[in-house]
């Protein structure tokens, strides 16, 4: 499954990117706004301000993930997952440069928060004989 999710055959490419910009235009408004509040209420921000960025990540690579897999038509998995990296790179980079292990765990809070919302575009399988409708 991991090599298919990697590939980039029959990848639509203007989704693909437009997915990868709306990732990371989403998350960095979002650490934007929790920069903001860390600086306007830390006391609120510490304890509470953690989670809502982690559920702020999950939501907004699920809305991202969903977005772009109803728009790829085919292979909505590949690309959401694909898309995904939009987020999951920046804050890659962050946590490893500034030693965070947080944001090391918010990379895999994006790439299921898109995995979630690509499996959610998925059109849903119809069982057994078509009706008839007369």
């Amino acid at each position: 499954m991991l090599k298919h999710l990697f590939s980039f055959r029959d990848v639509n490419w203007w989704v693909l990117l437009a997915g990868l910009g709306l990732s990371f235009v989403s998350v960095t408004a979002l650490a934007t706004f929790g920069t903001y509040l860390s600086e306007t209420s830390p006391e609120f921000y510490q304890q509470w301000g953690m989670v809502l960025m982690v559920l702020g990540v999950f939501l907004l690579c699920l809305l991202t993930g969903f977005i772009t897999g109803k728009t790829a038509g085919d292979l909505q998995l590949r690309h959401a997952f694909l898309s995904s990296m939009g987020a999951a790179v920046p804050l890659l980079l962050v946590g490893v440069l500034t030693l965070n292990p947080m944001l090391l765990l918010m990379v895999a809070v994006a790439v299921a928060g898109a995995m979630n919302g690509g499996s959610l575009a998925v059109p849903k399988r119809r069982y057994g004989p078509p009706r008839n409708r007369e």
